[in-house]
């Protein structure tokens, strides 16, 4: 508009909530999320304030918000929250539910998912000949964070854990103990001391072991929310 600059994009999601009762007090509530944030016109990147980010007591419980992604993305000097961000955004939840004893009930719940980009770093990087300012940024060529079909399963990242829920009037207290079970990037083994090796974790369960380095911050993470009291027909959301 005149001079000024300004940024366009579509960005939508779409979410899919569900609720399977077993019995009259134990159901199986599951969501199904999907977004995606396209940049159009004069703009070669949505804005980062419409980015998507994955973690965090309504997104995967096991790990802290802006803790995965995009991607296999991973660096610990460079963990600012806006490098978590991604164009693309992928999760699905399964919860177990079911009465302990007055207006307290537990839960056992599954999350899975991650955020990408639309291309790889590294691709836009030799597009635009800015090798040389990703190689200052210690990026290598196997960072891969965009969306690709063949990575998907290495790339989502998976958690699991417990729960408890108070239902009070207008609200439901909520308090979930989540463990990672995979990060969708390498992570390496630690010594006894808590210091990194060059040992890689090659499978699936790649999570540091927890005896062996207490402070990895994917190991647990504990979440206290308060949302507000569902209707029946709303109770499957989170």
């Amino acid at each position: 508009i005149g001079n000024v600059m300004y940024d366009q994009f579509v960005k939508t999601n779409v979410e899919l909530r569900n609720k399977f009762n077993l019995t009259p007090t134990v159901c199986f509530a599951t969501r199904l999320y999907a977004g995606a944030v396209i940049p159009l016109g004069n703009s070669d990147f949505a804005p980062l304030s419409e980015k998507f980010y994955s973690g965090g007591p309504n997104s995967l419980r096991a790990a802290s918000p802006y803790a995965y992604g995009p991607g296999n993305f991973y660096r610990p000097k460079y963990n600012q929250s806006f490098f978590h961000a991604g164009d693309i955004r992928l999760e699905a939840n399964v919860e177990l539910r079911f009465p302990i004893v007055w207006k307290l009930s537990g839960a056992v719940f599954a999350d899975i998912g991650n955020v990408w980009n639309w291309v790889d770093t590294w691709e836009l990087a030799e597009a635009t000949g800015q090798t040389d300012l990703i190689k200052k940024f210690d990026f290598t060529d196997q960072l891969k964070d965009g969306f690709h079909i063949e990575n998907l399963g290495k790339q989502l990242a998976f958690g699991t854990g417990f729960g408890l829920r108070l239902d009070i009037e207008s609200i439901v207290i909520r308090l979930d103990l989540g463990v990672a079970i995979h990060a969708p990037f390498q992570t390496y083994k630690y010594d006894k001391k808590g210091n990194v090796t060059t040992t890689p974790i090659n499978t699936y369960f790649n999570i540091p072991d927890y005896e062996s380095y207490r402070g990895c911050k994917y190991d647990t993470s504990a979440v206290l929310a308060f949302d507000p009291k569902f209707t029946p027909a709303e109770f499957a959301a989170w």
